[in-house]
């Protein structure tokens, strides 16, 4: 019993002494939201090394341009409409009051949920909605839209070039 009793010591004190050199470390991070926006024609951006474009590729006609995308990078949980500012198409000539109406349409499919058909001449309008994700980090959305001149003002136009820059705005948590 002496015996028992004398392991059972030298096994507790082996314990004390090693338990005693624990040692913890506590980490922790924190991550900055990354939002990034860009327009691409012809192919949705998978690569956010690829470019955006600023421009079309070619000039607006009676056709509609419908190989344009809205491409959203982002590791925010929460959800995201983008906004356009759609001014009418004016001529260079600021003599010329002419205006070319046109209408921007998000895709029914995508990423994202597509809103109504914004009419040129209005500000502020949503044109697609990513949702947001909680469960995924860094990621890259995508939604295609056209672009599509009303083809009487079009056809009826005074002379000259016509240009507008359409502004897309990310609204956060909408």
């Amino acid at each position: 019993m002496k015996k028992a009793i004398a392991i059972l010591l030298v096994l507790l004190v082996a314990g004390v002494m090693f338990g005693a050199n624990d040692a913890s470390l506590s980490v922790s991070t924190s991550i900055n939201a990354v939002t990034g926006l860009k327009i691409s024609q012809a192919a949705a951006i998978t690569n956010w090394s690829a470019a955006g474009i600023t421009e079309l590729s070619t000039a607006l006609t009676a056709t509609a341009v419908t190989d344009l995308f809205v491409n959203l990078q982002t590791n925010k949980k929460t959800s995201f409409t983008i906004n356009i500012d759609a001014p009418h198409l004016a001529n260079s000539d600021n003599t010329i009051t002419y205006k070319i109406p046109y209408v921007v349409t998000a895709a029914a499919s995508g990423d994202g949920t597509a809103s109504a058909a914004v009419s040129s001449g209005t500000e502020d309008q949503p044109l697609v909605t990513f949702g947001g994700s909680v469960g995924t980090g860094l990621r890259i959305l995508n939604h295609g839209f056209s672009i599509d001149v009303d083809d009487s003002a079009y056809a009826n136009a005074v002379e000259g070039s016509y240009a507008a820059t359409i502004v897309f705005d990310i609204v956060v948590g909408s």
